[in-house]
């Protein structure tokens, strides 16, 4: 990526005596003291741009390793047992190069003449220290960025080890069926333990730069759970089946960190209950309920806390500030502060985000009711529609500094005490001044709309045989609560600050695969299609609206087209083959200050393809 900089923010001084600047800058910085040994606090912006300067690089490695193994087996007639182990743990290395090590750069800005009209460093701190001349392009001498340039070290580790078991039977061969099915009830009964553990760990410079290094953490869970399912009527008149499910899960979930008391201890109850009837064989109707829980994963927990760049622009800086200064003081800016507080440079001001121990599980209920239709007289064809209605509750998120900002202007307090200001600047970045960002409960989210599939297979008898499938989704709301007790507002078909990512209303996948009569192979020709979806700012709503946008005010519909086959060169071997994004389409660029959840490099690469046409060959042997 672009060369490094000294960042507007750090701790960084000019001496009055400094040979390198000019006596205009000079008599700017330092009034009637230039030229004396004064040495006064000053920003410094800085991106050394012209050669020899270096792009940072990030040189990233993984060492993963993964074993499991099980046994399975019956116990007796129609009731059996699986017991598995899995353990699974990867190191991952980073060293993030050519940085400018902002301690150094502080040192080699204060430069002073020996007295031999050589230039040399004030700090005597750094044996190797060479001064910076920062006062023109290009003045950067290569010796001078070797000294600026480090490389900066993070090590994480994660593990996972998993011991399960269940027993599963079928008590027909016992007796134990309905009096009107011929099948009997099934069960199944199991315990499953499981121990997640992590560990971060920075060198020096990444510590002094905020980061929170991570001990060694744990997080132990160990869950019962019980599954039923009844045959209640089968080939009756109106009952071609009838057949309820219901299952039950206890967790008890305990989470500590090394250094410290246990920080997590909670056990909840998770359920669900699945009614599937079918009057006839041609039509089949399902409805389900479900109580499920998400706890809290490692890295939400215990994920390091640091501090990072995030689009926006500090509501209360500049000579005329968008915020009244009563809203300005609600984020900590005095009197003397207000229309004096330095803006966010290139609109990227700095949040800091990470684990947060005291996070709870999210708890959600599931209501889902849909058709499937199997009609006789066009075999091959099988149409499925559910509606669907999700409710999570706390659901684990951290809002974006930008719709804090933009919440904070509107008169919310909740949202103006989540700035943390600079002593004394007031400024927004650097190493003092942040928006707090990290994981919290949130409210609730709540999704409706309708999932509808579609597949019909045919052969012919000289041109091998085909299928077409489609499964797409209608999204009708998307509601969101931030804040327990705040307002709601509906995130579907927008993107931006406040929602995230794009929801479009409809998306979907479609494909056709033909199959040769031959037995050479198969190609597939797939369709991928993301709804349109309009920007949150633009909208009416108080917690949505910001400043309006023309550029980015739409994303429009995007399609992209893929090609696949896949062929056997001999009994052991295939061969799979295709090109993803066929047409090479380009993802949408997005303003880095719309950016929100998940977005990154100008566009989300979750949801749009970032890579353009990309094709690919692979290689599956079994022997």
């Amino acid at each position: 990526v672009a060369p490094s900089a000294m960042w507007w923010g750090s701790d960084f001084a000019i001496n009055c005596n400094n040979p390198y600047m000019s006596d205009d800058i000079g008599t700017k910085l330092c009034g009637s003291d230039y030229g004396t040994d004064r040495i006064v606090p000053t920003y410094i912006g800085y991106r050394p741009v012209a050669e020899p300067a270096q792009g940072r690089i990030g040189d990233m490695h993984y060492s993963d390793f993964r074993v499991t193994g099980g046994v399975r087996g019956d116990i007796a007639e129609g009731i059996s047992y699986d017991v598995n182990v899995l353990h699974w743990s990867t190191d991952f290395n980073f060293l993030y190069k050519n940085d400018i090590d902002q301690n150094r750069a502080a040192a080699a800005l204060l430069a002073v003449d020996d007295g031999s009209g050589n230039v040399v460093c004030m700090d005597s701190s750094y044996g190797s220290c060479v001064p910076a001349d920062v006062f023109g392009y290009g003045k950067l001498s290569a010796q001078a960025l070797d000294f600026l340039y480090g490389t900066t070290f993070t090590n994480t580790q994660v593990s996972q080890s998993v011991y399960s078991g269940v027993i599963s039977s079928d008590l027909t061969s016992y007796g134990v069926v309905s009096p009107w099915a011929e099948t009997g009830v099934g069960f199944v009964i199991g315990a499953e333990y499981r121990k997640d553990g992590t560990q971060t760990r920075y060198d020096e410079v990444l510590i002094q730069a905020n980061n929170t290094p991570v001990p060694p953490s744990t997080i132990k869970a160990f869950e019962v759970f019980a599954e039923l399912e009844v045959p209640v009527i089968e080939d009756k008149p109106f009952f071609e089946s009838l057949t309820f499910n219901a299952g039950y899960r206890i967790s008890d979930y305990k989470a500590s960190q090394e250094g410290i008391a246990e920080t997590s201890d909670y056990s909840a109850h998770t359920y669900k209950m699945e009614l599937d009837w079918s009057p006839i064989p041609d039509v089949r109707f399902r409805a389900s309920y479900n109580h499920a829980l998400r706890a809290p994963n490692i890295g939400e927990l215990f994920g390091a806390v640091g501090l990072g760049n995030v689009s926006g622009q500090d509501p209360c800086s500049g000579a005329t500030p968008t915020a009244s200064l009563a809203i300005c003081k609600l984020t900590g800016v005095t009197d003397a502060m207000y229309g004096n507080i330095s803006e966010c440079p290139a609109d990227v001001c700095v949040a800091r985000s990470g684990g947060n121990v005291g996070l709870k599980p999210e708890e959600a209920d599931t209501y889902t009711v849909g058709v499937v239709l199997t009609p006789e007289f066009l075999p091959g064809l099988t149409l499925t529609a559910d509606y669907y209605d999700i409710k999570i509750t706390g659901y684990i998120d951290s809002i974006d500094a930008t719709s804090i900002m933009n919440q904070c202007v509107q008169g919310n307090e909740y949202f103006c005490k989540l700035f943390h200001r600079a002593p004394g600047s007031g400024i927004l970045f650097g190493t003092e001044g942040w928006i707090e960002s990290s994981l919290q409960n949130s409210g609730f989210l709540r999704t409706k709309g309708f999932d509808i599939g579609g597949t019909y297979s045919f052969d012919t008898e000289s041109a091998g045989s085909f299928t077409a499938n489609l499964n797409g989704t209608y999204m009708t709301s998307w509601e969101k609560e931030e804040i327990v007790g705040l307002p709601t507002f509906d995130c579907a078909g927008l993107f931006g600050p406040g929602c995230g990512q794009p929801a479009p209303k409809w998306r979907h996948n479609a494909r056709v695969t033909w199959t040769d009569p031959w037995g050479i192979g198969s190609l597939s020709l797939a369709w991928r299609h993301i709804g349109a979806t309009t920007l949150t700012f633009n909208e009416d709503d108080q917690f949505l609206g910001g400043d309006k946008y023309n550029v980015n005010d739409r994303i429009d519909a995007y399609n992209y087209i893929d090609l696949s086959g896949s062929a056997p060169l001999n009994d052991n071997i295939d061969v799979r083959f295709g090109i993803n994004n066929l047409f090479d389409k380009s993802a949408p660029a997005i303003a880095a200050g719309l950016l929100a959840e998940f977005g990154n490099g100008n566009t989300y690469p979750g949801v749009y393809s970032v890579m353009g046409r990309n094709i690919f060959v692979g290689l599956t042997a079994n022997f």
